[in-house]
C-alpha cells in the first residue's frame, strides 16, 4: 500500500506497507509514463505516430520491509498528469512477482 507521496523538485518520495510474506524480496519502484507516442522516422513504419503505454521513466530496487519510503529521480519528460506509480514485490530467488500496487500521482 502506498501510505504517502510528495513530489519535490527532482524526487518523488512515497512512504509505503506491506503486508504477507516478504522474506527473501526486493521492493521495486517505478515511474511510469501512461502514454507515450514515437515518431517513426524510418523503415515501414516511416512517417508514422505509434503509441506505447506504461514506459517505464524511473525505477529502484531496494530490499522489501514491511515499511518505509523510497525517493525515485523525477525523470526529464515529467508529466504528472500522464504518470503513475508503481510497487512490486519480487522474490529474489526466481523473480516472481508476489504484489502490485498502482497509484496516480
Amino acid at each position: 500500500v502506498v501510505s504517502s507521496r510528495e513530489i519535490t523538485n527532482d524526487a518523488i518520495v512515497m512512504g509505503y506497507n506491506i503486508t504477507g510474506n516478504i522474506d527473501n524480496a526486493y521492493l521495486l519502484a517505478l515511474v511510469v509514463q501512461v502514454k507515450a507516442s514515437t515518431k517513426i522516422k524510418a523503415g515501414e513504419n516511416n512517417g508514422a505516430t505509434l503509441p506505447s503505454y506504461n514506459v517505464v521513466k524511473s525505477m529502484l530496487t531496494i530490499p522489501a520491509r514491511p515499511a518505509g519510503s523510497c525517493s525515485l529521480t523525477i525523470p526529464s519528460s515529467f508529466d504528472k498528469d500522464n504518470c503513475s506509480v508503481v510497487l512490486l514485490i519480487q522474490r529474489r530467488d526466481n523473480l516472481t512477482i508476489t504484489g502490485a500496487v498502482k497509484t496516480g500521482l
